[in-house]
């Protein structure tokens, strides 16, 4: 009778223990789940090479959108090191810890309107717009990273010439990135052939080029495999 009722009793304990104690669990691990993001008012802040703020911006390396994740390094009294998704440094005031499921609430709130605001404002010819733009490259991922391969895409296809313009001025370390989002985005189509005849025709031998023609062979040898 003993065994019995032991038996009886491990059989209970084991089917309903793990009931009453799981969803306990699972908000204290929510809860308990935190990342630095970016929570810039303006929408987006600079990520520099160096913990200080240049004249002419020249020690910009990228942009960041609010609402981006990011993995610090170090800390000091008004700048945060950074290692991903760039290596740089951004003043402290733009950034905090927030709870997981958070960040992604900020990006779609926040960053992505912002990106869409940009985008419109370097269409229509707007030089610091299309300046930060360019920049937010490097720092895209994910769901971001498919709405600013349309966003930059819908700039080609308006403004040209504007875009090439812009891209001349930057740094393969730059432009690449770009590039290669828009023309993954692209695709085939044919608003990309148009962007590749002007980009040949007003930067002839321009090591973009060069570099688009890679990105075109490698689409091409992917799309065999």
């Amino acid at each position: 009778m003993l065994e019995y009722i032991l038996i009886n009793t491990v059989i209970l304990t084991s089917a309903i223990v793990p009931h009453r104690i799981s969803q306990p669990t699972g908000d204290i691990l929510a809860n308990s789940c935190k990342e630095f993001i970016v929570i810039s008012a303006d929408g987006y802040t600079n990520v520099r090479s160096t913990p200080e703020i240049t004249k002419n911006a020249i020690n910009i390396v990228g942009v960041l959108i609010t609402g981006t994740k990011i993995e610090i390094s170090t800390k000091d009294r008004d700048w945060i090191k950074i290692n991903l998704p760039i290596s740089g440094f951004i003043s402290k005031g733009q950034i905090t810890s927030v709870s997981c499921n958070k960040s992604t609430a900020l990006l779609m709130k926040v960053g992505l309107p912002t990106v869409t605001q940009l985008g419109k404002q370097a269409a229509q010819g707007n030089y610091q717009a299309a300046k930060t733009l360019i920049k937010i490259s490097r720092g895209t991922d994910g769901i971001l990273s498919e709405f600013y391969g349309f966003t930059i895409a819908d700039w080609a296809d308006k403004n040209p010439t504007f875009l090439i313009s812009m891209l001349k001025e930057e740094s393969a370390y730059i432009y690449e990135p770009f590039l290669y989002l828009l023309s993954y985005e692209m695709g085939k189509s044919q608003r990309r052939k148009n962007f590749e005849k002007i980009l040949v025709k007003l930067l002839p031998g321009n090591p973009m080029i060069n570099f688009l023609n890679k990105v075109i062979l490698d689409e091409a040898l992917n799309s065999i495999d």
